[in-house]
């Protein structure tokens, strides 16, 4: 049985739900369009594991998809929109290629 009567208890304060860096991180590359496997490898964590920490910050910030994280994560100044030059797709020969400065302009 608690001491304090219940006029008397201290009250909760609920704060909101801080995301993690580690969230944080992988809301970046969701944004920059990796897939779970990718941004698995790319810091060495299972697709598992990168699931969870999107459905942490999913719940934290209200979403219910990709989309909605990464377009909510934007809309916050969370992370910024950045061209991936990693992701630009290989040249072929013959073909003009686009650059990281191609998609910036």
């Amino acid at each position: 049985m608690s001491t304090f009567a219940p006029s008397l208890r201290p009250a909760r304060t609920r704060r909101p739900a801080t995301v993690t860096a580690r969230e944080l991180e992988i809301i970046e590359l969701v944004v920059d369009g990796l897939t779970n496997p990718e941004i698995g490898l790319r810091l060495e964590i299972s697709p598992r594991t990168v699931q969870s920490h999107l459905a942490s910050a999913m719940r934290k910030l209200g979403t219910r998809t990709r989309t909605q994280l990464a377009v909510s994560a934007l809309r916050a100044e969370l992370v910024e929109l950045h061209p991936a030059p990693a992701l630009l797709p290989a040249p072929v020969a013959g073909v003009p290629s686009l650059t990281a400065a191609d998609l910036a302009a």
